[in-house]
């Protein structure tokens, strides 16, 4: 009796110490898991990044920008917005410094991979609400199965974007890559950006063909727009869910 009775205690207390997305369905997430699973999870990870050319944050605030780069079909599980111009800039974030003092404007911003399948049961829980596990388009959402890797930079600058759109980008496609150590960097077959608030989100579609597993232990994200360079790396073992690794 006192075994079953520590067995109990053992095993509530590692419920309470899991994560909630190990430990309940994701139609009972409240609105803190959500914004937990969106901003600072796993698959979610906010990052400061430094702009070496003020011009990028400030220089051209107000001109109207060109068309969007680009789409990538249903490759991204999210709705879009059909609106192409890229009017204001977002918000910097705060200044850091160098070595000599001398302030250096920074942004802040969130990269997510957002084909897991977790981060759509989050989107769709934030779209739908309680009428999540019965409405056939969350449904839609959360079991598309995308053809490609879905990582996404939300909060980007509007001005990073105003420019050629083809030459914007070739160029983020060929500055931005997935690079697992021991194996060779792996590029976007495509890209795109959508308009969001006052700022850009950037979507990239990377190849499945490029299997991940967690014996890889981590990814690095790099992409590069404009003077600005976003890095973020990924940790395998924390993005799996009942012994799957959610990509």
């Amino acid at each position: 009796m006192k075994k079953l009775a520590v067995s109990a205690v053992l095993f509530a207390a590692c419920l309470w110490a899991a994560d909630f997305w190990q430990s309940k369905p994701y139609t009972e997430w409240n609105d803190k898991d959500v914004k937990k699973m969106l901003d600072g999870s796993p698959w979610s990870k906010e990052t400061s990044v430094a702009t070496a050319d003020g011009d990028s944050i400030a220089g051209n605030a107000g001109k109207r920008g060109s068309r969007t780069p680009g789409t990538m079909g249903e490759a991204n599980p999210v709705d879009r917005s059909s609106e192409n111009g890229l009017e204001e800039p977002g918000k910097p974030g705060r200044s850091g410094g160098n070595s000599d003092g001398v302030a250096i404007p920074t942004m802040t911003v969130i990269v997510r991979w957002q084909s897991a399948l977790p981060v759509k049961q989050a989107l769709a829980r934030a779209k739908y609400g309680s009428e999540v596990s019965t409405s056939p388009e969350a449904n839609k959402l959360i079991e598309t199965v995308e053809p490609n890797y879905i990582i996404v930079v939300s909060g980007l600058m509007r001005t990073l974007f105003q420019a050629d759109s083809g030459v914007v980008k070739a160029a983020v496609l060929n500055a931005s890559e997935l690079a697992v150590k021991g194996k060779d960097p792996i590029h976007p077959v495509d890209f795109m950006v959508q308009p969001s608030g006052r700022g850009v989100d950037a979507y990239f579609a990377f190849p499945k063909s490029a299997a991940f597993s967690p014996d890889d232990k981590e990814v690095e994200f790099t992409a590069k727009f404009r003077a600005i360079t976003v890095r973020q790396r990924f940790q395998f073992k924390n993005m799996v869910i009942n012994g799957k690794l959610e990509l």
